[in-house]
């Protein structure tokens, strides 16, 4: 609404641009930065901020020494330089950037040189309201949410659209797995899969393919009804030629022999995917590739500070999110590697900006220099690593390893209360429990068994020094009393 009236206000409803049916107008970026630096920037205190819009061409870390000589405050850590020549000594430096580089089929740049400009484009150098394409034929190649919207877009004002995507189309509200969205998956992200290839193949699992949400997949299917639209699933552009007046698109399927093709279509109702097509635009909605050495700044740091890349993402120190040998930290889709697959969604910035802010408003402040290059090689664990267990597995004398699956618990006024059930006798002295802030561990043994219960992360915090332990060693059974913070309502055992 903020931004709606900063628009209405500044007579720029225009640039409020409605990028598909049933969905709020989004602004253009002009309109976006001018709302922030008016309504964000100058409502901070002005002795924290300071705005310079200049390009920043390297980034140093300063030595003993040179603080010294340079008289600069106490913890300066930092010489940022600018294109102007301008410098800023500081703290730590963030990093806030998604470098990306438009991904082109093989097709596109070589059909690109026979034809005049504008009648080829990426959907990043795409500007819908400066395309005339009323009565035009326009093909849209891709099958997530930009291609949706500009296939919806172009059919809203007149144009003829096909769109052609490579997979059957999936409809689904979230980009990735809700778990994801917090600590579900990030845990065992973390802990399980802790070398770059590993956590790079986890994260392209997550989204192996691009995705539609509902309200994007009714409006399409308005055009649709309308004859405004065309869509060809599961299908690949194999030749692109301009003959002087039009586009010819010559298209293979990409699934199997004729047969099974056409008995799919008939049962999903789908059309079968034409020889050729015929279009006067190709809009290509191919997405985009997050490569750090594609912006001139990091490749700068790269020479200075090397760090092992992956498919062009950073080996960052996990719990710093910062590129090791120098306090430059890193928010966004760079952190993938640390954070997630959804590094560069509101929550993955969330994590980001919480890990940062907790060691930069810190007593004392890390400079990441502790990261050794030997933490970069492949065999080699990226994160911290799990704390001790209180029973290793040297300690269990043969006995068999079961992991508690099965317990009840309730909620009284300040208590929590575990229950757990093993079902033989067992000592006290041998029930072992260590209560965290917001988490527990137990070890049980009996005489040929090891019961071991794990709670990384429990709903709440707990006072630590008030939780107890009770054991009935006839009837095995434990009991865990959590004393929590408040009275109020825990709705799951598990944050």
């Amino acid at each position: 609404m903020a931004l709606r009236d900063f628009a209405k206000k500044s007579k720029r409803e225009k640039e409020m641009i409605v990028s598909a049916a049933k969905m709020g107008p989004l602004p253009s970026l002009k309109l976006y930065t001018d709302f922030a630096r008016e309504k964000v920037v100058r409502e901070l205190n002005a002795n924290l901020v300071q705005v310079n819009e200049e390009d920043v061409v390297s980034i140093e870390k300063l030595t003993a020494p040179e603080c010294k000589t340079l008289a600069v405050p106490d913890g300066t850590c930092c010489k940022v330089t600018f294109a102007s020549g301008n410098v800023v000594y500081s703290k730590a430096v963030v990093y806030c950037k998604s470098p990306q580089f438009k991904t082109l089929p093989q097709w596109a740049e070589e059909a690109k040189k026979n034809a005049p400009p504008g009648v080829l484009l990426h959907s990043q150098d795409l500007d819908c309201r400066k395309c005339d394409c009323a009565g035009k034929r326009v093909a849209v190649v891709g099958g997530g949410m930009t291609a949706a919207q500009l296939a919806w877009y172009a059919a809203k004002h007149g144009a003829t659209v096909t769109m052609l995507t490579r997979h059957r189309v999936k409809k689904q509200e979230m980009e990735f797995d809700l778990g994801w969205q917090g600590m579900k998956l990030h845990r065992s992200f973390r802990w399980e899969h802790q070398t770059p290839s590993q956590r790079l193949s986890i994260c392209e699992g997550a989204r192996p393919q691009a995705t539609i949400n509902k309200l994007m997949w009714e409006a399409l299917q308005d055009c649709l009804r309308d004859n405004r639209l065309e869509l060809f699933q599961s299908c690949a552009v194999s030749e692109v030629l301009w003959n002087g007046s039009e586009w010819s698109i010559s298209l293979t399927s990409t699934l199997g022999d004729e047969r099974n093709r056409r008995r799919m279509f008939e049962e999903e109702d789908t059309p079968v995917v034409p020889a050729k097509v015929e279009a006067d635009f190709i809009w290509l909605a191919t997405g985009c590739a997050d490569d750090c050495s594609s912006e001139k700044l990091l490749r700068t740091v790269q020479e200075k500070f090397p760090t092992r890349l992956v498919n062009g993402y950073p080996v960052l120190d996990d719990s710093l999110l910062a590129w090791p040998g120098l306090p430059l930290y890193l928010v966004g889709s760079l952190t993938m590697l640390s954070i997630g697959p959804a590094a560069s969604l509101h929550p993955g910035w969330i994590q980001a900006a919480q890990k940062i802010s907790t060691h930069l408003l810190g007593e004392s402040f890390p400079i990441a220099g502790h990261v050794e290059q030997a933490r970069l090689k492949e065999e080699v664990n990226l994160t911290v690593q799990r704390p001790k267990s209180l029973v290793e597995e040297d300690e269990l004398g043969g006995r068999t390893k079961h992991e508690v699956e099965k317990y009840s618990w309730t909620d009284e006024e300040f208590l929590v209360t575990i229950r757990i059930y093993v079902n033989e006798p067992l000592q006290k002295d041998d029930v072992k429990v260590r209560f965290k802030k917001q988490g527990l561990e137990l070890w049980a043994l009996t005489r040929d068994n090891a019961y071991h219960l794990s709670v990384p992360l429990l709903y709440k915090p707990i006072l630590e020094e008030r939780c107890r332990l009770k054991v009935n060693e006839a009837k095995g059974r434990i009991n865990l009393v959590l004393h929590k913070y408040d009275n109020h309502e825990w709705r799951f055992l598990k944050g």
